[in-house]
């Protein structure tokens, strides 16, 4: 109705707001008369209730269409991302190579120093199937226990809780093994073996007859080192770690 500049609906029987254009804004009474209920703001009329719309301009139709197209296009966009999304990650997943008991074992023998046979068998002696009694420190992956081999040396032994020994945990069983060989410090622990077995898989370090450095550091005498000792801890433990 932009381009209608007069109107004339006397005697129509309408009802409801008129429309919001200018040539009803400018018609007079005479042109709307006789109609059941018309409303809006021209002189004669009954002024519309609120919220019936009048002075606002209409909702054109091509609004309507336009949020009929925009709303499934939306929709049908977020469906293929999902579907990509899946796709991709199931590819990858695909790509990933899976760890074999064989490959894990493979690796592990390829880093071991002792006979395994005999490592498993001495320290399973030496430590009575792993007796409480040589238990010299419980932690989250394990516990370490002392053990004296046959040849006289004492070692301190990883033994991995059996919950960690599952092929899921292999990978952080590999870790811990490769981490000692691949750092070489005077101030770093050696990695003397290990065992990885069906019943119990095991690291077998070297022994601190003093304790690990939080062992020490954790002492009431130690509270007397001098700051320049201090430094040089923490020197020496950043070289080794660096």
């Amino acid at each position: 109705m932009r381009g209608l500049s007069d109107v004339e609906i006397s005697s129509n029987q309408l009802q409801g707001p008129i429309p919001n254009s200018k040539a009803f804004r400018d018609a007079t009474i005479e042109v709307l008369k006789v109609n059941n209920g018309l409303c809006g703001n021209v002189k004669g009329l009954q002024p519309c209730k609120k919220g019936s719309g009048v002075g606002q301009p209409p909702v054109e139709k091509g609004h309507k269409i336009v949020f009929i197209i925009i709303f499934p296009l939306l929709g049908a966009l977020l469906l293929l991302f999902a579907f990509i999304g899946i796709f991709l990650g199931a590819e990858r997943r695909e790509r990933t190579p899976e760890i074999e008991e064989g490959d894990v074992q493979n690796d592990l023998s390829s880093i071991s120093t002792f006979d395994g046979r005999t490592m498993y068998e001495e320290n399973i002696k030496a430590t009575k199937d792993f007796d409480l009694m040589y238990c010299i420190r419980k932690g989250g992956h394990g516990s370490i226990y002392k053990a004296e081999l046959p040849s006289g040396n004492i070692v301190a032994v990883k033994k991995l809780h059996p919950s960690d020994i599952d092929m899921a945990n292999q990978r952080d069983f590999l870790k811990e093994v490769r981490a000692p060989t691949e750092i070489k410090h005077r101030n770093i622990v050696k990695l003397l073996g290990f065992c990885s077995h069906p019943r119990h898989s095991f690291l077998v370090y070297e022994y601190l007859e003093r304790g690990s450095l939080a062992t020490i550091l954790s002492r009431e005498a130690v509270k007397k080192l001098v700051w320049a000792t201090r430094i040089n801890i923490i020197k020496e433990m950043a070289d080794a770690l660096s």
